[in-house]
């Protein structure tokens, strides 16, 4: 009796044993490795012209990736539409061509222009770049088919956003029979990076196709990254290829003038009262920025997150 309980147990415990291990294959089959996703950017020669049509012969020398993944609606299915990504650079700029083929391009969705808008009721098109690589933070750009431009700062994977930072970079869009496509030169005094003769950036490219509510992304994301998924920075793929970069400094200043003339009655003589004000940005390293501001106009102060702030 004694020992069908010992053989009973021995049993179970068997089972039990198994049923871990095809779990744990089952699990390691649906993990995404983002060390697999690599682009490679091809340095050049000149600048190119920012017109979202890529015909300058030199996106002919980048390597595009492709084979997007969807989020939504159908988790981990291929997307409907294709999409590629080249990226080249310069001493100046990073800029990233992106062809965004559609089946139908006359049901494409596009019709906001102003900066800053909300772009995801549009076809569009964002880009993540952790220029540092720390996993944790990262550049947001976001455009779509008119070129109407998003941008922000994502930090500890989301945790933190703030897209009342606006960046200085150049955006433009086209479209044809084939689709849509977008064109972007990011200068790199606008980024933030360690000088290092070799750069590795965390990178991912992500497709909104309105119409179908499609979401895709180059590096798949999984819905239970969290609340927001896509803002996973530790889960993005890499860029490599940038070598040699140097970190310019980023000199910024925005002056205003504001005036206001009040009468409170026929008797009373007119009051003017004139103001005047200046801000100012200065990169002093990759991490220390020098904020300086004289008669600051508060109704226009943006929230800036750098790692330092003065």
């Amino acid at each position: 009796m004694r020992f069908s309980k010992i053989c009973d147990f021995l049993f179970f415990l068997y089972i039990f044993t198994l049923f871990l291990h095809l779990d744990s294959i089952a699990e390691g089959k649906g993990k995404i490795n983002p060390s697999q996703y690599i682009i490679n950017a091809k340095r050049i020669e000149g600048k190119l012209k920012i017109d979202g049509r890529l015909n300058e012969p030199e996106w002919n020398l980048a390597q595009p990736v492709s084979n997007f993944t969807q989020l939504d609606p159908e988790e981990g299915m291929p997307a409907s539409e294709s999409t590629e990504v080249f990226i080249l650079y310069d001493n100046d700029n990073l800029y990233l061509g992106i062809k965004c083929f559609d089946s139908q391009p006359d049901k494409i969705v596009a019709n906001e222009m102003c900066r800053d808008a909300d772009l995801s009721k549009n076809d569009m098109v964002g880009i993540l770049l952790d220029t540092f690589h720390d996993h944790r933070n990262a550049f947001c750009f976001v455009f779509n088919p008119l070129g109407a431009k998003q941008d922000g700062l994502i930090t500890d994977e989301g945790k933190g956003k703030n897209f009342d930072w606006d960046g200085v970079w150049e955006c433009a869009a086209s479209c044809d029979s084939s689709g849509w496509y977008g064109e972007l030169a990011i200068p790199f005094r606008t980024l933030r990076f360690q000088e290092k003769k070799n750069q590795i950036w965390g990178i991912n490219v992500s497709r909104i196709i309105r119409r179908r509510n499609e979401v895709v992304f180059w590096t798949p994301i999984k819905r239970d990254y969290g609340m927001d998924p896509w803002a996973k920075i530790s889960m993005i793929g890499h860029l490599k290829g940038l070598e040699n970069l140097k970190q310019k400094r980023n000199l910024y200043f925005k002056p205003y003038v504001l005036a206001e003339i009040a009468r409170e009655s026929e008797d009373r003589e007119t009051e003017f009262s004139p103001e005047a004000g200046l801000d100012l940005k200065y990169g002093i390293s990759s991490s220390l920025t020098l904020d300086l501001t004289l008669n600051t106009d508060f109704a226009q102060v943006e929230a800036d997150q750098y790692q330092v702030n003065l």
